[in-house]
């Protein structure tokens, strides 16, 4: 499940987004240029490290330690971490430290992790880690859609329905895989409150705010420069041509314009310069093309 919503469905959802006026705006990358751009790399390093540090705080900060079945506390707590909910870490981990606790490994007896700790059951400890982090994953598909400096990552998102169908498709699926006796058993979940779900979701959420602090992280460290980060919406318009402006250039190219070569039967080009208006007689063909002598009424030549 987790490959799927990261490789499949994400690739799906950012890849078939349709291009927009700022996208097609944008210069086009040179062949030489890198696979992942400066932009990219710092936003892989800091929410990937944002991650980590969640989940890492999640694992090992949550979860009381004491003797008791699934998420229920039979005996004293031992050890009182964030929440109240039992821990899911084995207790070879949590017991180590504490004396008397943890038999040696020499005596201790034979499935000593699952019957004391609980270990090998589904607990809700273990779920908030798994929920926190598909639902990260999720809230960051939103920061990719915008790779280059852009502040509001929801632009336009109403317009790409299949990202919106993926989005939703996947938090269904997750609350199903969480919720549904049985199918949840199948996934070593199991099922949590409504608070435990608003910590997930706050959680989960975290990663937009995060994506705005990204963009106060200097691209220089990852070998960019800082004009490289400018948002395309923030771009200046482009001026846009008129019919007037189109015919004007056209009507300066065609006036300005020497010919050069053989004309072959083609009608003799106009000279500009002259009052008169003369056309500049063509050679014949195989002979070069000679300019005829200038007379009095000709105007001065041009730069």
């Amino acid at each position: 499940w987790v490959n799927l919503i990261m490789d499949s469905f994400a690739s799906l959802a950012l890849a078939t987004e349709a291009p927009n006026e700022p996208l097609l705006k944008r210069k086009p990358y040179p062949r030489d240029q890198q696979l992942l751009s400066p932009q990219m790399l710092r936003s892989m390093v800091v929410q990937s490290g944002w991650q980590l540090f969640v989940l890492t705080m999640l694992i090992f900060g949550m979860g009381d330690v004491c003797q008791g079945h699934g998420d229920v506390c039979t005996g004293p707590v031992l050890v009182n971490w964030l929440g109240s909910i039992r821990s899911g870490r084995p207790a070879s981990f949590d017991m180590s430290g504490l004396e008397g606790t943890c038999p040696p490994l020499d005596k201790r007896p034979e499935g000593f992790c699952a019957q004391t700790h609980g270990h090998g059951t589904p607990t809700q400890h273990y779920t908030i880690v798994f929920c926190t982090f598909v639902l990260m994953q999720i809230f960051n598909e939103f920061n990719a859609r915008k790779i280059h400096g852009e502040s509001n990552v929801f632009s336009g998102v109403l317009g790409q329905p299949l990202f919106v169908i993926i989005i939703v498709g996947t938090l269904i699926v997750q609350v199903v895989m969480v919720e549904l006796p049985g199918v949840n058993t199948a996934f070593g979940c199991t099922n949590l409150s409504t608070d435990q779900w608003a910590l997930c979701i706050l959680l989960g959420l975290s990663s937009l705010p995060m994506n705005q602090i990204t963009h106060m992280v200097p691209i220089s460290l990852f070998g960019g420069k800082e004009e490289e980060v400018a948002p395309v919406e923030e771009a200046a318009p482009s001026k846009k041509l008129s019919f007037a402006s189109v015919a004007t250039a056209v009507l300066a190219v065609g006036r300005f314009h020497k010919p050069r070569g053989r004309l072959g039967g083609k009608t003799p080009p106009l000279n500009p310069t002259s009052p008169t208006m003369r056309p500049v007689t063509p050679p014949p063909l195989g002979g070069e093309l000679r300019q005829r002598p200038p007379t009095s009424g000709d105007a001065a030549p041009r730069d």
